[in-house]
C-alpha cells in the first residue's frame, strides 16, 4: 500500500463534515493524493493508464461519428420519403446532403431576393486560393478581410454599394489546396477602369498571387444564384463519404464549422 508523505488538513470534520467549507479543503487532499499515487506507480501501469485513456477518447469520437451518421441516415431517409414517423426535424449537420441541398436553396433565394432590389446588377466572380490543405482558415479569414478592405476603398464605394456572394471550398484538381472562391451579384456600374482597378488590386489586399476579382454583365440572375449555392449539387457542401481523406475532411470541417459561408453588405444588409 502506498503511504503518502502528508497529512489531510487538521480539521477534526475532515473527513465527516458535509459543510462547504470542508469542501474545497476536501478537493485540494484528494487531488494531491492522486497525484502522488500517479507519481508513485511503476512506469509500465503509467503507460497502460495513458494508453487506456486514449483508447477512451478514441471510443469516444467514434461513439460521436455513429450518432450523427444515425441522424443524417434518418434525415436523409425521412426528407427523402415524407416519411414524418421518421423525419422529425433536420439533422442540420453539414455532412447531411439533404439539408446541405435545403440550405443551398435558402441562399439562392436570399440572393435572388437582393439582387431584385439592385438597380445595377452584375456578376461577380472572386478567388483566394490557399497555399496548403492546413490554412484554410487563415484564408478564409484573408478572403473576408479583404473584402472588407475593398469596400473601404474610396474608388469601389463610387461605383459598388451593394453584393451578395455565397463561398464555394472545393480542393484544387491536384487536390493539394484549396480553391476557395465566391459567385454573386453586385450592385455597380463596373465601367472599364473601375473592373481593372479591382482585378488589380484584390491580389495584393489579400496576398495571395493569383487571387482573381472579375465582374460580367448578369445574364440571368436564377441561374447564376443557383450555381453559387449549388443547388442539387449537395456533393459540393457536402463531398461524397471516401472522396476525401479523412484528415482531409476532418480538417475542412473544423475550418468551416459555425463560419458563414455566405456575404452580403449594403442595401440594408448588414455587413458580413
Amino acid at each position: 500500500m502506498i503511504t503518502p508523505t502528508y497529512s489531510p488538513p487538521g480539521d477534526r470534520n475532515f473527513y465527516a463534515s458535509p459543510g462547504r467549507a470542508a469542501a474545497p479543503a476536501r478537493t485540494q487532499y484528494a487531488e494531491q493524493v492522486l497525484a502522488q499515487l500517479l507519481r508513485d506507480l511503476p512506469r509500465d501501469a503509467r503507460v497502460s493508464l495513458d494508453r487506456i485513456d486514449d483508447a477512451r477518447g478514441v471510443l469516444v469520437r467514434a461513439s460521436g461519428a455513429l450518432r450523427r451518421a444515425r441522424a443524417i441516415v434518418l434525415c436523409s431517409a425521412g426528407s427523402a420519403r415524407g416519411d414524418a414517423a421518421i423525419w422529425q426535424r433536420p439533422c442540420r449537420l453539414r455532412a447531411c446532403r439533404a439539408c446541405a441541398d435545403r440550405h443551398a436553396r435558402v441562399l439562392r433565394d436570399r440572393v435572388i431576393g437582393r439582387a431584385a432590389r439592385y438597380t445595377r446588377p452584375v456578376a461577380v466572380l472572386i478567388t483566394c486560393p490557399s497555399a496548403s490543405l492546413t490554412d484554410l482558415p487563415a484564408t478564409l479569414g484573408a478572403m473576408r478581410a479583404g473584402l472588407v478592405r475593398l469596400r473601404r476603398r474610396v474608388w469601389w464605394q463610387a461605383e459598388c454599394s451593394a453584393g451578395s456572394m455565397v463561398i464555394e471550398v472545393p480542393l484544387t484538381r491536384g487536390g493539394h489546396r484549396w480553391h476557395l472562391h465566391a459567385h454573386g451579384v453586385i450592385d455597380c456600374a463596373a465601367s472599364a477602369e473601375w473592373s481593372k482597378h479591382a482585378a488589380a488590386e484584390w491580389p495584393q489586399i489579400v496576398g495571395v498571387p493569383g487571387a482573381v476579382l472579375g465582374v460580367e454583365p448578369l445574364r440571368s440572375v436564377d441561374a447564376l444564384a443557383g450555381y453559387a449555392a449549388k443547388v442539387g449539387r449537395g456533393q459540393s457542401w457536402s463531398p461524397d463519404p471516401g472522396s476525401l481523406p479523412s484528415w482531409v475532411r476532418a480538417h475542412l470541417d473544423r475550418a468551416i464549422r459555425g463560419r458563414r459561408l455566405w456575404i452580403e453588405w449594403g442595401g440594408g444588409a448588414k455587413g458580413k
